[in-house]
């Protein structure tokens, strides 16, 4: 291979590493996305993004869910992790424990920030921090109970029913496949020892 050849190769070789390297140069590096110290999850910039929605117009229940869950997580006073929350066309259930009156109330007010959000029914129960121990024990006996009640009537073995107890009162959600196992399951919590009062969160499969 004459010398002329050899260099006329290295610079077609040169010429190939510069067009491949040029796109991979171009591209800046990757900033932190929450650079901010004070917020390390983000909140700010999750807060100011625009809802992501259907052709229809419609933000999806489960991003309302997550935006209702961010903006509760950064307020003080309010404990995400006791409570539970749930978004239904666009209709978002609070519901749990909490400490105090103010915290329920900022707690409907933050939810009712989230674009997309049509309703908030706040059903957080206000139990002092005192009798939050002896609150939880009793509210725990509750659950069973109810959980049991349900467990042995038999038109109900086929439907997928969550119990949850805060203060007394008793939220039944998931779904059922007809409109008279609702009635049958919303019943049998209602006369259950020890309930208040009981909360409508159930989903009928079927409405035959």
């Amino acid at each position: 291979m004459n010398r002329n050849n050899l260099q006329a190769k290295r610079t077609i070789r040169r010429a190939v590493l510069c067009i491949v390297a040029a796109p991979l140069l171009a591209v800046p590096a990757l900033a932190n996305p929450y650079p901010d110290p004070a917020d390390p999850y983000g909140a700010a910039q999750m807060q100011s993004e625009d809802a992501p929605r259907s052709f229809t117009g419609v933000v999806s229940d489960a991003w309302i869910t997550t935006k209702v869950k961010t903006r509760l997580i950064h307020k003080p006073g309010i404990a995400p992790l006791s409570m539970n929350v749930d978004t239904r066309n666009g209709i978002v259930t609070m519901f749990g424990s909490i400490s105090t009156e103010d915290g329920k109330r900022m707690a409907g007010i933050e939810a009712e920030k989230v674009d997309g959000v049509m309703l908030v029914q706040n059903e957080l129960q206000v139990i002092p921090t005192t009798a939050e121990k002896q609150t939880e024990k009793r509210d725990d006996q509750i659950r069973d109970s109810v959980q049991q009640r349900l467990a042995t009537r038999g038109a109900l073995h086929k439907d997928d029913i969550d119990v949850e107890v805060a203060n007394g009162v008793v939220r039944l959600s998931g779904s059922v496949a007809q409109s008279g196992d609702r009635m049958i399951a919303l019943s049998l919590a209602r006369s259950t020892e020890g309930v208040r009062s009981v909360v409508d969160g159930l989903h009928v499969e079927s409405q035959g």
